[in-house]
This record gives C-alpha cells, sequence and structure tokens, in this order.
C-alpha cells in the first residue's frame, strides 16, 4: 500500500507523509485516532488531504457514514484520493463511481462479520472455545474445549462463600479480583458448562461444569443486609 500510495504521489509531485498503521481498529468506526489526528491536520490547514491505496483503506462503515468524513474533509478545502479507483470527485460521474466503491467498502465489511459470526456459532456448537480470554477455573484442552483447571477448586470455594451468605469483599478476596471481576464469575453461567453468543447460539452442555446448578442458582440470590 505504501508503494502504490508514493509511487503515485511522485508522479503528481505531492511530499507524502506514511500515517501509523491503525492496528486493532475497524474501519467500520467513524472516529479512529490516527483518521482523526489527519483531518485535524487538513483542517488546520497543515495538509492538502489524505490518499489512501484504496478507498476501503479510508472507511468500511455505511456509505452515508463514509460520506460524512469525506465531506467534513472537503468542507474545508482538503482532498480524500484512492490510487486504486482513481475517480474524480468534481464531476457527477465521479461522485457516483465513488458511492458505488464505497457501497462496495460497507458490503465487504458486512460480509466478513457475517462470516465470523457463523464461524463462532459453530464454534458454539461443537463446544469449542473460540474466545480471547479463558474463564478463570478453566483451561482449554484437547479439540479446544474447556476442561477444569488448576484453579477449579478456588472457583467452587467461591460459589459456597456466595450462596452461604459471604460478602462480595470475601468473594474477591478468595480470588484475588476487584468486587465487579467477583461478580463477572459468579454470575457466568460458563461455570455450568454452557456456552454461547448472545442472539446466535447456546450449547448448555458444552463443557464439564464446575458447579452444580443448585450451587449456581444459591450464589445468585440477594443476600439482606
Amino acid at each position: 500500500q505504501a508503494g502504490r500510495i508514493e509511487a503515485y504521489a511522485a508522479v503528481k509531485g505531492w511530499e507524502v507523509t506514511m500515517l501509523d498503521p491503525e492496528l486493532d481498529v475497524s474501519g467500520g468506526k467513524r472516529s479512529r485516532p490516527i483518521l482523526d489526528a489527519a483531518i485535524a491536520e487538513i483542517e488546520a490547514g497543515r495538509a492538502a488531504g489524505i490518499i489512501v491505496s484504496q478507498i476501503d483503506r479510508l472507511s468500511r462503515m455505511r456509505m452515508t457514514e463514509a460520506l460524512a468524513v469525506i465531506e467534513r474533509i472537503e468542507s474545508v478545502g482538503g482532498q480524500v484520493v484512492a490510487v486504486a479507483e482513481n475517480v474524480d470527485p468534481t464531476t457527477p460521474e465521479g461522485r457516483m463511481a465513488r458511492h458505488m466503491f464505497l457501497s462496495l467498502a460497507a458490503m465487504q465489511r458486512e460480509r466478513h462479520a457475517d462470516a465470523i459470526a457463523e464461524a463462532k456459532r459453530q464454534a458454539v456448537e461443537r463446544g469449542i472455545w473460540a474466545f480471547p480470554i479463558v474463564p478463570r477455573g478453566y483451561v482449554k484442552g484437547p479439540g479446544r474445549r474447556l476442561v477444569p483447571g488448576p484453579d477449579a477448586p478456588l472457583v467452587r470455594q467461591a460459589f459456597e462463600i456466595r450462596a452461604k451468605g459471604g460478602s462480595w469483599s470475601e468473594v474477591a478476596d478468595l480470588l484475588g479480583t476487584g468486587i465487579s471481576g467477583a461478580g463477572k464469575i459468579i454470575r457466568s453461567r460458563v461455570y455450568l458448562g454452557e456456552m454461547r453468543i448472545d442472539g446466535l447460539a447456546v450449547n448448555p452442555d458444552a463443557h464439564e461444569p464446575l458447579v452444580g446448578r443448585d450451587l449456581w442458582e444459591a450464589a445468585q440470590l440477594e443476600m439482606p443486609r
């Protein structure tokens, strides 16, 4: 991408400053730190515009939102150039072509999101833990399924303390977490052996439970002061 941009800019006689890549930031977000800083440079008159190798490197938002970003740049005299598409936005035909490319970029993002959601749904149905954080008390076993880990007895003890009327502070001290972290563990249905993705899939027997249903439900009761 950098080579394509630099070659195009050289032909035009433009001086370019390459921006750092925005790692782990979705192109579907309207506000992105590096993009926002670049637009601020244009608004301050220190840059003439933004050049990208292709339009979906600027944005994969819905077309109306992507156009709002472009219009913000153009409203202060800035220019947006996409090397691959190479359309002239000063003409009606060029603007129509840009709209088409922005729509394609948004469609590609939606298709990618759908594919990821489907992969997660299939993983849940098969009991495969496909998430980055493994719940306390479990480890990933064969086939990436959750199995009880070294902290499993500690987690069971935390449920027992809470079920007997112990305070959240006691549970947190035992687990070595804050009160909110302790609450997330006690309220999580993963310890019943469940795995779920809200709105996509639920597997009630995905892995070995760490606590029985009676103990889990008793731990959910709010104790009187």
